[in-house]
């Protein structure tokens, strides 16, 4: 049988897993891995100008994103970014762009 170390590590590899992907609340559930963080208004340019998208000046958006199933973790110098939703540049640059975000540094 499954001695006890071997039972507690499947359990907490489970309840691991759990936290991870729970990482992000669940109206911010789109985790993205991204360049930057800043306000439509501080990133106008090519969020309106070349994207050609409207919105408040100080929704919070991600750019330069990447969705990675296993976490942020090796992407050292960017943002671990939980979003309400994503948007595509049609210009194809910076995408997707993260909506409505809260982010934290990865170190």
């Amino acid at each position: 049988m499954f001695g006890r170390t071997a039972i507690y590590a499947f359990f907490a590899s489970g309840l691991l897993s759990t936290l991870v992907s729970a990482a992000c609340p669940a109206d911010q559930s789109i985790e993205l891995c991204c360049i930057t963080v800043e306000t439509f208004g501080q990133g106008y340019y090519v969020f309106h100008d070349v994207c050609g998208y409207t919105l408040d000046n100080s929704t919070v958006m991600a750019a330069g994103c990447d969705e990675v199933p296993d976490g942020c973790s090796s992407f050292h110098g960017w943002y671990d970014a939980c979003c309400n939703s994503t948007l595509l540049c049609q210009s194809g640059v910076d995408g997707p762009f993260g909506v409505d975000c809260t982010a934290t540094p990865i170190e």
